[in-house]
């Protein structure tokens, strides 16, 4: 089905800058606008990997992408702590050595924040890949939501909390040394 009206309705998300509309609020718009069972597809997409098998082929390319790019996360983690990625590993039926090339370029970032932010771009750029040949369907959609998804995700980190958070952690290492 085609929601024309709906999509080109839309603003521009760009990655780091709040968008116009939150999720809640495009959930709210797109059930005005589009049928039951789309609805129902769009509400279960997340940033987290839930079911691979989707009956919807951008959700199901989606989660896969997703799933390869957290495993290239595993195999650079456990690179770095000197450990067997292997009981990690989700099985993939595909190697892309772009993810895999952008997600180890990711984790030679200056420090956790930037390396964060290299990952989202990536995902970024795999919604891109995506949407490809998606105009005004609910593929398109997906993509729209996806990209609100990460940019409320750096919306919600704040300094404060973060500072917060580390002294919370340092305290803790501070107090098990002296035991």
């Amino acid at each position: 089905m085609s929601y024309y009206y709906l999509i080109s309705s839309l603003p521009a998300i760009i990655l780091g800058e709040k968008p116009y509309y939150s999720s809640e609020e495009f959930m709210s718009l797109c059930s005005a606008w589009i049928g039951k069972s789309d609805i129902e597809k769009l509400s279960r997409l997340t940033l987290n990997i839930e079911d691979i098998s989707a009956d919807n082929s951008f959700i199901r390319d989606w989660y896969k992408y997703e799933e390869i790019i957290r495993n290239s996360s595993v195999k650079n983690r456990a690179a770095k702590l000197n450990k067997d990625p292997l009981p990690y590993l989700k099985p993939e039926d595909k190697i892309y050595t772009d993810i895999e090339r952008g997600v180890q370029d990711s984790f030679s970032a200056a420090n956790p924040r930037e390396k964060e932010m290299a990952l989202d771009r990536l995902r970024w750029e795999t919604i891109d890949f995506l949407e490809t040949q998606h105009f005004f369907d609910l593929e398109k959609l997906c993509a729209y939501k996806l990209r609100l998804l990460i940019c409320e995700k750096w919306i919600a980190r704040k300094t404060e909390t973060g500072q917060k958070n580390l002294s919370t952690i340092l305290d803790s290492l501070y107090q098990a040394k002296d035991i």
